[in-house]
């Protein structure tokens, strides 16, 4: 068996350093339809443009061929 790093006395000393907060209670997160739709909202309704830039897809970049092709086409859109 290969070595440890460090000695196990030494085990769980940060966690039990640290010191116990009570958990907070919080508003009750929706569940089924009601969460979808607060997901749809935030991803598709309030857009907000990061940068003024468009996201690139970045498998179809990855590819060399291809890269130039993307370059030319994303000239074209932002004309």
């Amino acid at each position: 068996m290969g070595k440890v790093h460090g000695s196990l006395a030494r085990a769980g000393k940060v966690k039990s350093q640290t010191p116990k907060v009570e958990k907070q209670e919080k508003k009750k997160t929706p569940k089924g339809r009601a969460k979808k739709r607060i997901t749809y909202t935030r991803r598709f309704v309030n857009v907000t443009m990061t940068g003024g830039k468009r996201k690139v897809w970045r498998l179809w970049t990855s590819k060399q061929g291809l890269r130039e092709e993307n370059e030319t086409l994303m000239l074209d859109i932002y004309r």
